[in-house]
């Protein structure tokens, strides 16, 4: 993930449905990638569709 973001991806990517790839990484209980989302500059406060937050 952090070879990705030193590429220049964007640490608040989201999918199709508007998801952020955070909150994927913290479904699947992927704290490496989570962590470095977060490191990277993903917002864990970012409002997800449905009003909630990854956090």
């Amino acid at each position: 993930m952090s070879v990705l973001l030193e590429a220049g991806a964007a640490p608040d990517t989201v999918t199709d449905d508007g998801l952020p790839v955070l909150c994927l990484a913290l479904g699947i209980h992927d704290t490496a990638v989570a962590g470095a989302l977060v490191g990277g500059g993903a917002d864990p406060d970012r409002p997800l569709p449905d009003g909630t937050t990854p956090s």
